[in-house]
């Protein structure tokens, strides 16, 4: 009987020391996602992601120090030690200072306009920071979308931007056409894999204060030529090869008041994202 009462303890005090929260764990053996961001005057790393019994969730508690692998294009491109910042408000969630110099190859300008939000247009885009995980090197190749990709991806625009209304005559709804679709953008991930994104020309909004939704870039992804929609008022930042991690691909997300992230993996099944607000 004694015997079996010491075997009962043990498995609960195992079953109680196992279930420990990221909180617990040592910080550098932590999986997680995070992204460099433009902070003028520093820039910092914003934790957002943590890798959890077997799946991805928003990261519950500031990290401290931290070490973490920067990517850029698929591919490896330096390393970032951090420490733990007081945040001070609501859009602090999950920054952290970056220790020491974060230097050139870090500060990436080109195609920063691609990701104004609340606050302006950075000066350098974001990258795409992790800890825990090893990545497998790709070729991410951003070329022209082709004809067949557009056809594909129009007609799924259609069924989800069925009209719209310019403002230059509110009687009337604008009847936009092919022609009328700007930013047409694909990265190819893999063969037969790729993402696409397309917006309406926003020069030809008459319409006064914050644009819709409707007028933000619209991302797909055609999979095997299948086609799904990602989102809008979204932009990819980068992505990972790692079959144990689900191969996250991280996406900024901004809209009037409010920024953030988005993870999709699972092969673009799954996705989490995690978002402030200014006030």
């Amino acid at each position: 009987m004694k015997k079996n009462l010491v075997s009962i303890l043990v498995i609960v005090l195992c079953l109680v020391s196992c279930q420990t929260s990221p909180k617990d764990k040592d910080e550098k053996n932590i999986t997680a996602i995070g992204v460099v961001e433009d902070a003028r005057p520093q820039q910092q790393v914003r934790a957002l992601f943590i890798y959890n019994q077997g799946d991805w969730k928003v990261l519950p508690n500031q990290l401290k120090e931290m070490q973490w692998a920067i990517f850029y294009s698929g591919n490896e491109i330096g390393m970032l030690k951090t420490e733990a910042l007081t945040p001070k408000f609501s859009n602090d969630q999950g920054k952290l200072l970056v220790k020491g110099d974060i230097g050139n190859a870090l500060m990436i300008s080109n195609g920063s306009e691609n990701y104004e939000n609340w606050e302006g247009i950075p000066k350098y885009r974001p990258l795409i920071a992790v800890s825990g995980i090893k990545s497998e090197q790709i070729s991410l190749t951003q070329r022209r979308m082709s004809s067949d990709e557009f056809e594909k991806v129009f007609k799924e625009f259609r069924k989800l931007v069925v009209s719209v209304t310019n403002c230059k005559n509110s009687k009337k709804l604008f009847n936009y056409k092919a022609k009328d679709l700007k930013n047409l953008s694909a990265i190819q991930i893999e063969e037969g894999k790729v993402l696409l994104g397309i917006q309406l020309n926003n020069d030809l909004n008459k319409c006064d204060g914050p644009r819709t939704s409707v007028w933000s870039q619209h991302w797909f992804i055609l999979k095997n030529n299948k086609i799904k929609f990602l989102g809008n008022n979204i932009y990819p930042v980068d992505g990972l090869k790692n079959d144990i991690y689900m191969s996250p691909w991280l996406f900024s997300k901004a809209q009037y008041n409010e920024d953030g992230y988005v993870l999709f993996y699972d092969n673009f099944e799954k996705s989490i994202s995690t978002s402030w607000k200014y006030h």
